[in-house]
């Protein structure tokens, strides 16, 4: 949802220090980051569904 908010800027001033306090010793490559965040997602819906019983 934050994403539709703003509307899929990204590229601003809070980004540029919220990229540089998640990957302080610099980004990782992009498939790196697109695997973990399907890697994420799978969790989360492993969760749901657990606590929904």
């Amino acid at each position: 949802m934050t994403a539709w908010a703003i509307r899929f800027r990204f590229r601003g001033k809070w980004w540029a220090w919220r990229m540089q306090t998640a990957f302080g010793r610099g980004m990782p490559p992009k498939p790196e980051l697109r695997r973990a965040g399907l890697q994420y997602g799978r969790w989360i819906t492993d969760m749901r569904r657990h606590f929904r019983g």
